[in-house]
């Protein structure tokens, strides 16, 4: 859909980025929810999940500073945990299927290929013989809009969940 690693190309940085994009709700109404990472600022109410999931979520209770080692999650319904300076509460059970719109995905990821290639021009030499760099620009911002088309609609399922260590 994408083609990401054809000129001009994206880096591996930026596909996991427009992955993130991507993310949807689950069919369940489950959210993508961030894992837990230590020397962290919580504001209030920041829902995360274990950097190994254990099927709940956990939200701030009293904002801060996580802790330089992970907690132990409580799975007991009502209970908290300290950690750092922040305290967590059990949200409840948190299982997000992972889920994506690819198409959504695609067509942000052509648009970021058109960027690269939006300063190029166009040369014409004697002769008659002309270079048109300007078409890959134009070619993107088509493949954006056709990728652009049912993007609220379209969502599929894969196996990935995330940047590394994110």
């Amino acid at each position: 859909m994408l083609q990401w690693n054809v000129a001009p190309a994206l880096t591996t940085a930026e596909v996991d980025d427009l992955m993130l994009f991507a993310r949807r709700p689950d069919a369940s109404g489950y959210t993508y929810a961030d894992v837990w990472a230590a020397s962290t600022a919580y504001p209030l109410s920041t829902i995360r999940t274990p950097t190994v999931s254990n099927g709940y979520g956990y939200y701030v209770t009293t904002a801060g500073t996580s802790g330089v080692t992970q907690p132990t999650w409580p799975t007991v319904a009502g209970s908290t945990v300290t950690d750092g300076t922040v305290v967590w509460s059990l949200a409840g059970s948190y299982l997000w299927t992972p889920t994506w719109n690819l198409r959504a995905a695609a067509s942000e990821g052509w648009r970021w290929k058109a960027a690269k290639v939006a300063a190029q021009y166009d040369v014409a030499a004697g002769g008659g013989t002309s270079f048109t760099r300007s078409q890959q620009y134009k070619q993107c911002i088509e493949m954006a809009r056709t990728f652009s088309s049912g993007v609220g609609a379209i969502q599929m399922v894969s196996g990935y969940t995330g940047r590394s260590g994110s």
